[in-house]
């Protein structure tokens, strides 16, 4: 985690080229469906500006974190970010000034229909243009890091508590947070004075009888969205929750930094303070309740899983030196071999990776000894292996491991998910 943060903050001025692109593309999107901002006067658009920086700096900081802590790579990996944030940023809100009155009511006409094609405009350009940016257009897709693998009971039981428990922040934060200032009580036609909280509640519940049951609704709606956020992410399960949990806070909230003529500044302050804690703290819990239990490795067929073999010896084979000079790009390279090693160790196998094995003989022998020991090592290590898993990018010597491998006979694995659960070195393969 810690080293997530500081390839954000040593990632400062790509920050600034995303901010920029993102006001550039928000700006364009805004001119083509609502022509009408360009003829605001220079305070309102000067308000205007000042909110869309604010809120281009958050969105830039989050999109760049989903792309970094992300798997998948390409087009993939732009058409899931587009989808999720998509529906988190303009679905979600719009479908709640739908349903209520008070701030539909205030839309100048037109806009509620114009902010989807413009919501849509905006990051179907600016999320290509970001995975560029960050460099992760280019590669093959990682691993994936955890499967939601669970019975119906099970997926029932645990979107059922994603929808109560949603229904629980909806109306604590509403009232503690958003309820307490008088503008907002005003503007949604509340009492003058506070009430308290279940007072507040049994009031709610009398004016509108259907209001639980839609926040119910969109509790599950937060759920499902909370699914591919977490199949996308690639580290440890709490990278899973941040990556939930900063999308459910800033994607939502940063928008409200905007001014605009049906929302008075009061009311969008109180609400972005409002979503932007609750969503990290919801989207924070939704993706614990989703993990708790989890298998981490990916599903198998289940005549695989019951068929639990003897533990191989699988050679993970993946670019390491190919092309790279730079000590910390190889170090890189290692480390997400090393995370596959991992996995494969717990679907009950003993994962062999020949640069580890050769790298400490290069350091005692000197690094002018690389070429005589590197590749000669790994291969009498893959003569040695059951099966390769090959992994990542290009690369020479992992092709001519994966080769040694197949002309003996052994099983060439090109994701975990292919590799059959075994019966050590753990004994905790999946079953």
């Amino acid at each position: 985690m810690l080293a997530t943060f500081r390839a954000l903050v040593g990632g400062a001025p790509r920050l600034l080229l995303l901010t920029a692109l993102d006001m550039v593309c928000a700006a364009a999107a805004a001119r083509v469906f609502m022509p009408q901002l360009a003829s605001a006067g220079a305070e309102a658009a000067a308000g205007w500006a000042l909110g869309a920086l604010g809120d281009a700096l958050l969105f830039s900081g989050l999109l760049m974190l989903l792309i970094l802590r992300s798997r998948l790579r390409g087009a993939r990996l732009v058409a899931w970010l587009v989808v999720v944030l998509f529906l988190v940023r303009i679905a979600q809100p719009q479908i709640e000034t739908l349903v209520f009155e008070a701030a539909r009511a205030r839309l100048p006409p037109g806009v509620f229909i114009a902010l989807w094609p413009m919501g849509l405009a905006h990051l179907a350009v600016f999320v290509p243009l970001a995975v560029m940016v960050l460099g992760r257009w280019r590669g093959a897709p990682e691993p994936l890091a955890f499967e939601l693998e669970m019975t119906p009971g099970e997926w029932g039981a645990k979107l059922a508590a994603c929808a109560v428990l949603h229904v629980a922040v909806y109306f604590l934060f509403g009232h503690y947070i958003a309820w307490r200032i008088p503008e907002v009580r005003a503007f949604y036609g509340g009492p003058a004075e506070l009430d308290g909280f279940w007072v507040g509640v049994r009031d709610a519940f009398q004016k509108m009888p259907w209001l639980p049951f839609f926040q119910l609704e969109r509790g599950l709606f937060w759920a499902l969205l909370a699914i591919p956020l977490v199949r996308m992410t690639r580290g440890s399960a709490r990278e899973a929750a941040l990556s939930v949990s900063l999308t459910f806070a800033i994607a939502l909230s940063s928008q409200l930094l905007i001014p605009g003529p049906h929302m008075p500044r009061a009311v969008r302050m109180g609400h972005f303070v409002e979503i932007l804690v609750s969503g990290l703290l919801y989207g924070w819990l939704v993706a614990r309740i989703l993990l708790v239990k989890r298998l981490v490795i990916p599903s198998v067929p289940p005549p695989v899983r019951a068929a639990r073999m003897r533990a191989m010896w699988i050679m993970v084979a993946g670019p390491y030196a190919t092309g790279v000079s730079d000590p910390e790009v190889r170090a890189k390279n290692l480390r997400a071999m090393n995370l596959v090693a991992v996995e494969i160790f717990r679907r009950g196998h003993v994962p062999i990776i020949g640069v580890n094995l050769a790298l400490p003989v290069i350091q005692a022998a000197g690094e002018s000894s690389y070429d005589e020991i590197m590749m000669p090592l790994s291969l009498a290590l893959a003569d040695r292996c059951d099966a390769v898993l090959r992994v990542g990018g290009a690369s020479a010597g992992a092709d001519r491991e994966v080769e040694r491998i197949r002309a003996r006979g052994g099983a060439v694995y090109t994701t975990v998910a292919e590799v059959p659960g075994g019966d050590g070195p753990t004994g905790t393969g999946p079953g």
